[in-house]
């Protein structure tokens, strides 16, 4: 059996917005005719709270079918985020970014991203802050963008794409993420149709990972495979403009082999009427859930002035992803461990493996190096275990792997494996000959699913 180390993924601070092409239009959310506003409620149900909590809200705002406004609330951070568009001539110039501070309604960060454009053509993108970037693009004389470059501090470049045309309505591109200015040897590649990503090939270590991407005839996306395998799916009611008012996402958990659901509640203001709503419609809940109680409670945060640095038990895990494999980590208590926490991308290459030494929790950030990971948005992850740090996996061609404390394991050229005499699915652990450890019905196990290495 083969043994390959994990690669592990290094955690910086950083803040930065994401690039993409600057369409903020009604089109580009998929909305369809005269939408003033739109006002987007998000639940789930917190089981540490056993109710269903808001986790988060966002108000957008047009103007001649252009977003000018963006204002979102999170019921786990202390901050809210606003973001204002400015346009000339129909082309976005200017985005500036705040974070506004719950506790104090005071701006504790404001940043400008400013857009270029040569012969109607985007040209750069400029982002200032803490890590001031520029992004710069090349196009073919059909004005088709073919290349997307992202430099830093010192003209380091962080990532190159590549713009690959089928037709006017296909297209693909090839991602390379550069580190310390090295170019990774494997590209992601995303195709798209219509305007709508269709799937996706993650080319991180292992074999690569597969995505796929379903629509339906509004254009709203309603399931995404991974592997081969639905990992969520989508259902919709709709206005009479076929606008989506109310989203359910399913989503399917390998590790746990449990079924997750959010629900999005959504408001739409038009020139003439305002049609849905962002309250809780209790008989959609139970279409999908069986509850004792369907009722929605406040989320509920620990009192800012309590909270603790470096805390022994944490109860819920939030990342926030900045850049390639840069992110941050805090709890629902408000809590900062970026600094305090280990990291390790998983064999599947898209998720990340996270571990914090003082609470002895290991968690899991589902779909952290997908390069469609929302950025600047606080994702809940999936704890694994509090007790619990060492998890071994194979993956589908059976080559295994041990992680330990969010980092890989440190004794493979001490190790070796053997079926077990008593239990032949069963595999022993042996460390310098001495049988240490037990993966547990060995021979079935699902690839790239994380288990617990039991100590013999």
């Amino acid at each position: 059996m083969k043994k390959t180390i994990l690669i592990i993924t290094v955690a910086l601070i950083s803040f930065s917005t994401f690039c993409q092409l600057p369409d903020k239009s009604l089109g580009s959310e998929n909305l369809k005719g005269k939408v003033k506003e739109v006002n987007t409620n998000i639940y789930y149900y917190r089981t540490t709270q056993k109710s269903y909590v808001l986790s988060s809200s966002d108000k957008m705002k047009y103007n001649d079918g252009n977003l000018i406004y963006h204002y979102s609330e999170f019921g786990s951070l202390l901050s809210n985020y606003e973001y204002e568009y400015t346009y000339e001539d129909g082309n976005l110039v200017k985005l500036t970014s705040r974070n506004i501070s719950k506790k104090t309604s005071q701006v504790e960060l404001e940043n400008y991203t400013n857009y270029l454009y040569s012969s109607g053509n985007l040209t750069e993108i400029n982002l200032t802050g803490t890590d001031p970037t520029t992004i710069s693009f090349e196009y073919n004389n059909k004005n088709q963008v073919i290349k997307e470059a992202k430099v830093g501090i010192g003209a380091i470049k962080k990532y190159e794409k590549i713009y690959a045309y089928q037709s006017n309505s296909a297209y693909s591109i090839t991602s390379y993420f550069y580190s310390k200015g090295e170019k990774a040897e494997k590209p992601n590649v995303f195709n798209y149709e219509k305007g709508n990503l269709v799937s996706s090939e993650m080319n991180g270590y292992g074999s690569p990972s597969k995505g796929a991407y379903s629509f339906n005839d509004n254009g709203d996306k309603i399931s995404y495979y991974y592997n081969g395998k639905l990992s969520s799916e989508y259902f919709y009611e709709y206005d009479n403009q076929n606008n989506w008012i109310t989203r359910v996402e399913k989503r399917f958990n390998t590790f746990s082999e449990s079924i997750s659901y959010t629900y999005s509640f959504r408001q739409l203001t038009y020139k003439k009427g305002i049609t849905g709503g962002t309250e809780v419609n209790s008989n959609l809940l139970k279409k999908y859930e069986t509850r004792d109680s369907y009722e929605v409670k406040p989320y509920e945060v620990t009192d800012y002035n309590k909270i603790l640095l470096n805390p022994t038990e944490v109860k819920e895990l939030f990342v926030l992803k900045t850049e390639g494999s840069q992110f941050k980590v805090k709890t629902d208590a408000g809590n900062y461990l970026t600094n305090k926490v280990n990291a390790v991308k998983h064999t599947n290459g898209l998720d990340m493996i996270l571990y914090h030494p003082n609470s002895n929790t290991t968690a899991l950030v589902k779909d952290f190096n997908e390069e469609l990971f929302k950025q600047d948005f606080w994702h809940k992850a999936e704890i694994l275990s509090s007790t619990d740090s060492m998890f071994w996996t194979v993956n589908e061609k059976g080559s295994w792997y041990i992680t330990e404390k969010g980092k890989p394991y440190s004794g493979y050229e001490a190790t070796s494996l053997k079926y077990s005499t008593e239990n032949p699915d069963d595999v022993i652990v042996y460390i310098n000959e001495v049988a240490t450890y037990m993966m547990k019905n060995y021979r079935n196990a699902t690839p790239h699913k994380l288990y617990v290495l039991r100590k013999i």
